[in-house]
């Protein structure tokens, strides 16, 4: 969702630029323009699976995760970033047992939506890529989710109007 100023300050459609403003609530990520800067940084991931997806985009298009050996024989030729895997294999405590992510939408600082996209098979859970979406309550939604969409909010409260998903 397109947010005038705060589209100006962190582009939205860049994962590199959300990943330097939110450091300390996403997981490791690393900027590769190249296949020897992929294998330069593939080390510093911990999980034994990784996420390889272009700098900006939408939708899983160019989207990889896989085992970080299997990485390495893609062939980088635009920005990409490499990313540690958040594990949601046996499901999201609470909420389901399958893959999946959950987005909470606000505007002006207020929860508007919450949905969660699940996948029957594969690990990604994306509407593009087959996967089911869910709507859910403020309730059924673990506080520890709410309490990270609060901090983002705090982080971009300066900015106005703004709109976005955590």
């Amino acid at each position: 969702i397109y947010t005038p100023s705060l589209h100006d300050a962190l582009p939205i459609s860049d994962k590199f630029k959300t990943f330097e403003f939110f450091s300390s609530l996403t997981p490791k990520l690393f900027l590769v323009k190249n296949n020897s800067e992929l294998k330069e940084v593939m080390g510093k991931i911990t999980t034994s699976l990784a996420v390889l997806k272009p700098r900006a985009g939408s939708s899983a298009h160019g989207l990889y995760i896989e085992k970080k050996e299997k990485l390495l024989s893609i062939n980088i030729d635009e920005e990409y970033v490499l990313q540690e895997f958040v594990d949601t294999r046996d499901g999201i405590k609470g909420l389901t047992d399958k893959v999946g992510d959950v987005r909470i939408i606000i505007a002006e600082g207020n929860i508007k939506g919450i949905f969660m996209r699940t996948q029957d098979s594969g690990l990604v859970s994306n509407i593009s890529r087959g996967g089911k979406l869910t709507r859910l309550s403020v309730s059924e939604v673990p506080a520890s989710m709410i309490k990270i969409a609060e901090e983002i909010d705090e982080k971009l409260k300066e900015y106005s109007p703004r709109m976005y998903a955590v």
